[in-house]
């Protein structure tokens, strides 16, 4: 594929923990945010149902709430199951935590 009047690209390359009994094909979305972040999704089919995989990277840092822990973050990763419950999470270069309830932002 050949791009024109592109003046610039971003390449992101995002390494996920797999499960090597998946099935099917993987889903594989990506935007780019103003202030140097991005969001990225991939989603597919596992031996324990459908699942997603999200991860948020932002260069100063993103405010984010998960069941148990809240604050602000370079990145998040989240992984959640058909049902929408985060099945597991890590957050890296955390500014701030605290006990939190809700949901992923």
């Amino acid at each position: 594929m050949r791009a024109t009047g592109l003046k610039g690209a971003r390449f992101v390359t995002a390494i996920l923990p797999a499960d090597d009994r998946r099935s099917g094909r993987c889903h594989f979305e990506v935007s780019a945010e103003d202030g140097a972040g991005l969001d990225a999704r991939v989603t597919g089919d596992g031996p324990n149902g459908p699942w997603a995989d999200r991860l948020v990277w932002q260069k100063d840092g993103r405010m984010f709430s998960l069941p148990g822990l809240a604050g602000t973050a370079e990145a998040v990763w989240t992984r959640t199951s058909a049902d929408g419950l985060v099945a597991s999470f890590s957050v890296c270069g955390l500014k701030f935590d605290g006990a939190a309830g809700g949901s992923q932002s």
